[in-house]
């Protein structure tokens, strides 16, 4: 769990990290806090119990964290072929993508010589040769509206000129497809309202999630429709009012 100050210049608490501590300091749910809690059937229900059981007999002895880092798989480096959890190499990766695009923000394109770049190479090429201008990379946002805050992967300008958010996902592609999730559209679709809201657009932004192939470094690219936006904001604050009316999680009036 994330939490942050209140406001439009959020700053992350990095002792704050469950609801108790979140009440004492005053501090409000990341985005991807409050949509963790989000309802999921049959992975909650069937394929998380089946995967916790089969890694606790697998890896006896092993404590729960470290379970449930395991549970969502490995994956190997393509370059270096180190093998890490699916958490890690996604932090990696984000990490790597964040340096070549302030690299090029900087004037200063970097070498490509980092372990991830086989599967950062295609979606950054294809950031800085298609109609975008990288504005931001990790810029964190927040609403004086809404008590919740949210860090967006890259804010750019389309050939409009207009502001856009892309989010990067990196998964298992099958099929020459990408994966797309509610998550990803209720997450994005939030964070471009708070940036209309922090810059004063008379727009709302376009969202894009970028899902990159972990075995190929390929791309794919969504953007979502303005009726999928409007849909992701609807589910967004579904599990909002779910968070902030739960004497678990957000409500302390109990």
């Amino acid at each position: 769990m994330h939490y942050y100050t209140q406001g439009l210049d959020p700053v992350l608490l990095n002792d704050v990290n469950t609801p108790a501590k979140a009440h004492k300091a005053n501090a409000v749910p990341s985005v991807t806090t409050i949509l963790s809690w989000m309802p999921n059937d049959y992975l909650d229900n069937v394929w998380k119990p089946k995967m916790m059981v089969e890694l606790a007999r697998k890896y006896d002895g092993l404590d729960t964290d470290k379970i449930k880092e395991l549970m969502w798989g490995i994956k190997r480096c393509p370059r270096s072929g180190e093998m890490v959890s699916s958490a890690t190499f996604g932090t990696r990766a984000h990490a790597r993508m964040e340096q070549l695009v302030d690299g090029y923000i900087d004037d200063g394109m970097l070498m490509m010589d980092d372990p991830y770049d086989d599967v950062c190479k295609e979606a950054f090429e294809y950031i800085i040769n298609e109609p975008y201008t990288p504005v931001h990379t990790e810029l964190t946002v927040g609403s004086s509206k809404l008590k919740t805050a949210g860090t967006i992967d890259l804010l750019a300008l389309d050939r409009n000129e207009k502001y856009c958010l892309i989010d990067y996902k990196f998964r298992e592609c099958e099929g020459g497809e990408g994966k797309y999730y509610d998550k990803d559209l209720a997450q994005l679709a939030v964070e471009a309202y708070m940036i209309a809201e922090l810059y004063v657009l008379d727009y709302i932004p376009d969202i894009y999630t970028f899902c990159i192939d972990t075995l190929s470094g390929s791309l794919h690219v969504h953007k979502w429709s303005e009726k999928k936006k409007l849909r992701g904001e609807k589910i967004f604050m579904a599990e909002y009012n779910r968070y902030w009316e739960s004497p678990l999680l957000g409500n302390k009036n109990y």
